[in-house]
């Protein structure tokens, strides 16, 4: 009996200090990556989602770092958003081990016993509450997965899990059962809930593009008379669209004459 072929995940990896730390780790459990330059989220990799093949972001941040965006807003201000745009799902790893202290600290093991993380040597220590509620403020309101990890190895064993999970095909995820209704998280982003406009929710029904892509078809078509109206080479203009997802697109808006009567 021949032997059944696992498909294997190929990783785009930022090539910046930070994320390419998970490199080594990452091969060590056998992924193929790639080191490029991303301009959201610090890796990337192809899935097989409801409707067809999507593109997964994750965003990689350690302890520090994320207390670090929650004074910048860097976070909920320019690398969600971009991910939202950019990416069909999208997940935040956060890195660290933490407790809250008897006073409501957010404190870190050292040294054999436990300390407040401080913004300075001598600045206010945060709140466990403040950092709690900003994670549930992003998943809640940004739609953004979360993951928590103890060290850089379990990050890169939950990149390895995510990315083989998703290069599974849809249909094949079996465990949870067929009776939970799917349906697509809310992309909007953090700044705005207002319903998503028809060309947006007409693209994110096409092969390949989902909710992620979707806004950015919303930025280049006006209209869906005018996503109908364009060729190949419009959509190829939109970013994150190439030409093998250009071309569905095109071929399944324009049905041909005999499967619509």
């Amino acid at each position: 009996m021949a032997a059944v072929q696992t498909l294997q995940p190929f990783i785009e990896l930022d090539d910046r200090a930070g994320s390419k730390d998970l490199a080594p780790h990452l091969r060590h459990r056998g992924l193929e990556i790639a080191l490029t330059r991303l301009e959201y989220g610090d890796l990337s990799f192809d899935g097989s989602g409801p409707r067809g093949p999507v593109l997964v972001g994750v965003e990689y941040k350690t302890i520090r770092d994320l207390l670090a965006s929650m004074r910048s807003r860097r976070l909920p201000g320019y690398q969600l958003p971009g991910m939202v745009r950019r990416y069909d799902y999208y997940y935040l790893i956060v890195e660290g081990i933490v407790r809250a202290s008897d006073d409501g600290l957010l404190e870190v093991p050292r040294g054999g016993s436990w300390t407040a993380l401080r913004n300075s040597a001598s600045g206010p220590g945060y709140l466990w509450r403040e950092f709690d509620g900003y994670l549930n403020s992003l998943e809640m309101r940004g739609g953004i997965r979360i993951r928590r990890t103890a060290s850089i190895r379990d990050t890169a064993a939950q990149v390895d899990s995510l990315a083989r999970w998703w290069i599974k095909p849809w249909e094949d995820h079996k465990s949870v059962g067929t009776s939970i209704f799917y349906q697509p998280p809310d992309t909007i982003g953090l700044a705005s809930f207002a319903a998503p406009s028809l060309v947006r929710q007409v693209a994110a029904l096409l092969p390949g593009i989902g909710w992620g892509k979707s806004a950015a078809v919303e930025n280049k078509f006006k209209t869906v008379l005018d996503m109908v109206a364009a060729d190949q080479r419009d959509w190829e203009t939109i970013p994150g669209i190439g030409p093998t997802i250009a071309k569905r697109a095109v071929d399944s808006l324009r049905l041909r004459k005999g499967e619509t009567e």
